[in-house]
């Protein structure tokens, strides 16, 4: 059964559980006590079974039919509560249960549930029942039960010698069965349930079961002739598990939806087939059987009685033949009606058809007059009316505008490189990322080419730089183009209303202007209008606001760039490198911040702090169990002659733990050796044990007395001699006599900025030690150094041949 349905499982346990109680019940029919427990313990289990099913329904349901099923579980719940006092009395203590009892109590509550949970149906769908109009068919039906029942049940229990309350008690049940009758009735007769709705009619089957079974049972206890094992017992046990399976179908879906009887739907062509109705049968059936019940009953037979009921005979068939007239005209008059309600309905979607092409035109050539057809963005009329009215509005609410200027940077290489279906198809995707980042908080338009204009309202300096930052990151994410991997840039320049100005034009003007300055300073970043934006002095200004307290706000961060000894093609050593994280300028170059820095002597505290943290990183490195790399840092003019650099250097030496064997300090070629400071600071490093290499050797003031002089141990050939290698004669004459003094004058000799296996041959022919550059691996944070030196990095340095 595992692979079953919930449902197909629920239908196996019911047949299983009617098909042993019948096999039980025919292998005991002669053994009284054997057929008691029998039946006691199926009309036990099964409202206990069915109790659990119902109640998972009202946990899972998500409909508004959720109480229908908590009445539900509650009418078994209170059910299997009788049988258990029943079976205390008749199993464990070998009588019959006293009338009334505790069990009465619960079976009570078990029709009061029961009765509940129909009128919940009844009010939830009372908009949909039709009672008025079945009434006189309901009112029939129930009056021929009514009267059976009185005849029968009512009649003798009130006749019998029971005391009043016990009367009263007797007469509860029955009452309350012609009630739940009476509602199923109404149901029943209200309209045509939809027939995907299975769950009524389980439900419907059930509980009529149960009436059946107590209506029996009524009789039999009124005659004195029920004990329990009787086979009716098999009834109630059916009609529980019937109630319970309903609980497996139409899970989402309401337990009740009605709709009107369709005339053409319901029409029966014949009035044999009209017979047929239950709906339209049963009242008139009725009737009858009522009649010839009484006849029987009285036992009394003549002409006058036989002529009464051929006449009744007759006016039901006559009654029958006549709905059958009315049924067919109906059909007819609905069939007419249908057409013509076609012919309307086929020429008012012919005009409605017509009237949305018309539409569907005009509101595409109003979208082609304000939006641009490439990216489906808003062009630059729709944009400049949208931000006249937001600059209008902003004046009088004193609020901030800002405008952003993007430009996407290389985009005509790529254009002319790969086509102008890949161009266009990059500013797709651009306007669809630009969209992502900006959402509703604006407006974007396509200025023309691959510029895109932004206007921020209701903003600030703070947040346009945040967004701005955002749009930086989500553009130069990698753009998978019919198979091209491109990872495209962009530089953006912001003005702000009313800061730069309160004219369209001055603002977008402005806000190029910072887009330029932006693209000239370093690609893929954004800036702000200012009034002296091409003027160096405030440029540097800025900057040196802004590097005073970068240290400590902790903006700078160090990566690190593998050197390589090009024989083995082992990392035998890194070179830190700084770089600047702004807050609201991005990635700030190298080239721009340490210039400023070492004008204003920032430079001091700032390669203080590259120092101790490269320290601080080669020794974690070492307790991660890493083999001691040689860790080389840049120290300026300005350090080297500072008079506490080689207190700095001792301390941050015993601070971190660094083994002063494995630190190489790169200096330049103009630090004056010749004076006395200089020649001090070389001597005492050397004594520490700290190696010196001298970097951009060749592009400086060259005194060859120097290096002999001088405990240098490396020289680092400057990637501009390496650049053009080996096609430039003049860069290969010049590295082949870097390399050839240096390997006279036992000296190390690295060569930078290596990017091509071309200069690799080249180096390593002239028996180059060592190599740095992208061809083996741009410079990386100290996680994927760590992820290098365990071999564990996606296409990291590229291996040796």
């Amino acid at each position: 059964m595992g692979n079953l349905s919930a449902q197909s499982r629920a239908i196996t346990i019911t047949a299983l559980l009617m098909f042993l109680n019948i096999i039980l019940v025919i292998i005991y029919r002669h053994d009284e006590w054997s057929l008691m427990v029998i039946s006691n313990f199926f009309q036990t289990f099964a409202p206990l079974l069915v109790t659990i099913w119902l109640f998972r329904r009202y946990l899972t349901e998500r409909s508004h039919d959720r109480n229908f099923w908590l009445f539900l579980a509650f009418s078994h719940f209170f059910y299997a509560c009788a049988m258990i006092i029943w079976d205390v009395y008749e199993i464990f203590l070998h009588t019959a249960a006293p009338f009334p009892s505790a069990a009465d109590i619960m079976w009570i509550l078990v029709n009061a549930f029961q009765l509940a949970a129909l009128l919940w149906v009844i009010v939830k769908n009372r908009k949909s029942l039709r009672i008025a109009q079945i009434l006189y068919d309901v009112s029939i039906i129930f009056i021929v039960t009514a009267f059976f029942c009185w005849e029968y049940i009512l009649k003798p229990a009130i006749n019998s010698n029971q005391g009043t309350f016990e009367k009263v008690l007797s007469l509860i049940y029955p009452v309350s069965d012609l009630l739940v009758l009476f509602i199923l009735l109404c149901i029943y007769y209200s309209g045509t349930v939809k027939e995907q709705l299975q769950v009524f009619w389980v439900i419907f089957s059930g509980i009529i079961l149960l009436l059946l079974a107590d209506t029996f049972y009524f009789y039999l206890e009124t005659h004195h002739a029920y004990q329990t094992g009787n086979p009716i017992d098999l009834l109630w046990t059916a009609g529980i598990l019937l109630v319970g399976l309903s609980s497996f179908y139409g899970r989402g879906e309401p337990v009740l939806t009605f709709e009107p009887p369709k005339a053409a739907e319901n029409t029966i062509g014949d009035w044999t087939r009209l017979i047929k109705s239950p709906r339209l049968m049963v009242p008139y059936l009725g009737v009858l059987m009522l009649f010839l019940l009484t006849i029987c009953q009285d036992q009394v037979f003549n002409s006058l009685i036989i002529g009464s009921v051929l006449t009744l005979i007759l006016i039901l068939l006559r009654q029958v033949y006549t709905l059958a007239e009315n049924k067919s005209l109906l059909k007819k008059l609905t069939v007419l009606n249908k057409d013509l309600e076609r012919t309307v309905t086929e020429r008012t979607v012919e005009l409605m058809n017509k009237n949305t092409l018309l539409e569907k035109s005009i509101k595409q050539v109003e979208y082609l007059a304000y939006h641009d057809h490439l990216t489906g963005l808003p062009n630059y009329r729709y944009f400049s009316q949208q931000l006249e009215e937001t600059l209008a509005a902003a004046k009088q609410r004193n609020e901030t505008v800002a405008i952003l200027f993007l430009d996407l940077d290389r985009f005509k290489l790529i254009n002319d490189s790969f086509g102008h279906s890949i161009g266009d198809f990059l500013l797709q995707e651009t306007a669809k990322r630009l969209s992502g980042c900006i959402g509703d908080s604006g407006i974007i338009c396509r200025q023309g080419g691959d510029e895109f204009l932004v206007f921020l309202p209701n903003t600030s300096r703070e947040k346009t730089a945040k967004l701005a930052k955002q749009i930086l990151h989500s553009l130069q994410r990698v753009t998978d183009i019919k198979g091209n991997e491109l990872i495209v840039t962009s530089s953006i320049g912001i003005s702000l209303f009313p800061e730069h100005g309160e004219e369209i034009d001055l603002l977008l003007q402005r806000a190029d202007t910072a887009m330029y300055s932006a693209k000239k300073a370093l690609r893929n970043r954004y800036s702000f209008y200012h009034s002296s934006l091409s003027s160096g002095t405030a440029d540097m200004l800025h900057l040196e606001r802004d590097l005073r307290y970068a240290i400590e706000r902790q903006e700078f961060y160090l990566v690190y760039q593998p050197l390589i000894h090009i024989d083995t093609g082992a990392i035998k050593g890194v070179e830190a490198l700084v770089r600047w994280d702004h807050p609201y300028k991005g990635f700030i170059s190298p080239g721009t911040f340490i210039p400023v820095a070492e004008e204003t002597g920032l430079i001091i505290p700032m390669g203080t702090w590259i120092l101790e943290t490269a320290c601080k990183q080669w020794r974690t490195w070492r307790e991660k169990g890493f083999p001691p790399l040689t860790i080389a840092v840049n120290v300026s003019i300005n350090q080297f002659m500072d008079e506490q650099y080689l207190e700095h250097v001792r301390r941050i030496i015993q601070e971190t733990g660094m083994d002063p064997n494995y630190l190489e300090l790169e200096i330049t070629e103009n630090i004056p050796f010749e004076s006395s400071h200089a020649s001090h600071v070389v001597q005492e490093l050397s004594q520490m044990g700290i190696k010196l290499s001298i970097d951009d050797f060749g592009t400086g003031y060259s005194s060859l007395q120097y290096l002999k002089k001088m405990p240098i141990h490396t020289l680092k050939i400057d990637q501009s001699f390496v650049r053009d290698l080996p096609n430039d004669s003049n860069d290969a004459s010049i590295v082949q006599t870097i390399i050839s003094m240096a390997k006279h004058m036992h000296l190390e000799v690295i060569a930078e900025g290596v990017e091509s296996n071309e200069q690799l041959a080249f180096l390593k022919n002239y028996q180059c030690q060592m190599a740095q550059g992208y061809f083996f691996s741009k410079p990386l944070p100290s996680r994927d150094v760590e992820a290098l030196l365990n071999g564990s990095t996606q296409g990291g340095l590229v291996p040796l041949s």
